[in-house]
């Protein structure tokens, strides 16, 4: 997975979303025949901050980025997705 996703360019955790949205943009294909009924897709992706601000803290200490996609624009390819993913993450931090 390490490999596949230096592939991409995305974290492991970016590319974990990614396959999630495509796979979600895949089930909204197969079942919502009308493309202008599709709904945007949203996942929030917890963003570790420990490595910008140096913590001692046992506690989580997050924040969350919320990567969109919207069907209605068109199709995106896999590539696409990593890439804004990856965008919305190092918006993020």
């Amino acid at each position: 997975m390490k490999a596949a996703a230096h592939h991409y360019n995305p974290t492991i955790t970016g590319f974990l979303c990614a396959v999630l949205m495509q796979a979600i943009v895949r089930l909204q294909e197969e079942t919502v025949l009308n493309p202008q009924r599709r709904k945007a897709i949203k996942v929030q992706v917890p963003v570790n901050l420990r490595r910008l601000f140096p913590s001692a803290t046992l506690r989580n200490f997050s924040m969350y980025c919320t990567p969109e996609l919207d069907p209605r624009l068109g199709s995106y390819d896999f590539r696409e997705i990593c890439k804004i993913v990856r965008l919305h993450m190092d918006a993020t931090i």
